[in-house]
């Protein structure tokens, strides 16, 4: 049974092996090898097949235009800018399944991605989204050598300049204020969160955007608000969090609540 994730809404599969994601109404962005037959369906049953043709190529990956309009069970992606740092992300397959991993920056500042389990059959092509509930894709994996790697997207705007008109520097999420006050209370019952000097450790472990943009409070749950609002503005900012809480509360029962909290986020909650 597919994640529900807001990635299952803009992922295709193609003909043969790979993935594409779709870019906008009409576009979509694969790997170069996955991409030969462009001949794209979308993941969902039911859903008729589409051909395309590429209309930009660079070293590894294509653009390639659909010759209709993906079905409306299909949306486009949200885009953003990978900023050269380390991030979790989710990575959906062409079976509907996903595998986790990080992004990292080498000692040039291209990405590396390393992925918590073997990569599976299908992978090249598929959007390197962002582990939180916003689900911005950053890039495209390529799979030179057999390896999984990544092509950020503003590397694909370079080749195809429309779809720079699509990125975001800072993809707020339309309900960031409403979402983030659901999630306070999980948040709260965290002994790390709700502990004043664990919670002035862990805002101090986030990146600097993050932390110098938060609402501070000396109320624990107004601080936490804040915290969470802060978090949302940033692609990837409220995995962060997560992860850095982690630190503190690896194997509590407090920190299997909020990773079920994490995975059960609808399609579409945070944008």
């Amino acid at each position: 049974m597919p994640p529900r994730a807001p990635f299952d809404t803009w992922r295709l599969a193609l003909a043969g092996t790979g993935c594409g994601v779709c870019v906008d109404g009409r576009h979509v962005v694969a790997a170069t090898a996955a991409g030969r037959a462009f001949e794209v369906t979308p993941v969902v049953e039911g859903s008729p097949a589409l051909t395309a043709a590429a209309v930009a190529t660079g070293a590894e990956v294509v653009v390639a235009r659909l010759d209709g309009p993906v079905p409306g069970t299909v949306r486009p992606a949200p885009l953003a800018r990978w900023d050269r740092r380390r991030l979790r992300v989710r990575v959906p397959d062409a079976h509907g399944s996903y595998t986790r991993g990080t992004v990292i920056p080498d000692d040039l500042g291209r990405p590396r991605l390393d992925l918590d389990t073997p990569p599976p059959q299908g992978l090249a092509g598929a959007g390197v989204a962002t582990a939180d509930p916003a689900g911005h894709v950053i890039g495209v994996v390529v799979t030179p050598g057999g390896f999984p790697g990544m092509v950020p997207i503003e590397a694909v705007a370079a080749i195809w300049r429309p779809l720079a008109a699509l990125l975001s520097h800072d993809p707020r999420p339309v309900r960031a204020d409403a979402h983030a006050l659901s999630m306070m209370p999980s948040f709260a019952a965290v002994p790390a969160m709700a502990e004043p000097a664990a919670r002035e450790r862990i805002v101090a472990a986030l990146r600097t955007d993050i932390s110098r943009s938060a609402d501070r409070n000396p109320q624990a749950n107004f601080d936490i608000l804040g915290i969470l609002r802060a978090c949302l503005r940033f692609p990837g900012g409220l995995a962060e969090l997560v992860e850095v809480i982690r630190l503190f509360e690896q194997g509590s029962s407090e920190m299997a609540a909020l990773d079920r909290l994490m995975a059960d986020i609808p399609p579409g909650t945070v944008r």
